[in-house]
């Protein structure tokens, strides 16, 4: 298993056994995992420190997940950073309204973890300055000519 480079991800979630899954899929990473259980939480903590990835449940209580994406996407902080949102059901309005919020990533429950994986180390490679390529700082770090593609809206 690929572990990866130090990073932060908050997990947002109102089902305590959804954010274990979550946590565990992530586990091989060795990331520095912090969880809310609604939105307004999440929202809190992720104005109290800098999150490298969020992971963001689509119904919860108090502050659903588009509300919460709408909230960070208006902090200069999180104007960029990759949100991963999560649901058991969605319609076409709500995949389209998380776009024009850039939500870079619709995962359906159960969650592959797999993919949770690949598409949180892509997210970290992405956000990280070009540097060489097998630098003892970054190891698997890509520079400009090995850079990778940036996310595109709307797929999967």
């Amino acid at each position: 298993m690929e572990t990866c480079r130090t990073g932060t991800v908050l997990i947002v979630d109102d089902s305590l056994a959804m954010r274990r899954m979550l946590r565990k899929a992530l586990a091989p990473l060795a990331l520095d995992i912090v969880e809310a259980a609604d939105g307004i939480g999440g929202l809190k903590l992720a104005l109290q420190r800098e999150f490298d990835v969020v992971i963001v449940d689509f119904n919860m209580p108090n502050l659903n997940g588009l509300a919460m994406t709408e909230q960070l996407r208006s902090s200069p902080r999180y104007r960029n950073t990759p949100i991963f949102m999560v649901t058991s059901t969605c319609d076409q309005t709500t995949v389209e309204r998380g776009c024009r919020l850039a939500v870079t990533a619709w995962f359906y429950k159960p969650v592959d973890a797999a993919l949770l994986r690949a598409k949180t180390v892509r997210a970290l490679d992405q956000s990280l300055p070009p540097i060489a390529s097998g630098s003892p700082e970054h190891p698997g770090a890509r520079g400009p000519a090995g850079a990778l593609e940036e996310p595109k809206l709307g797929t999967k």
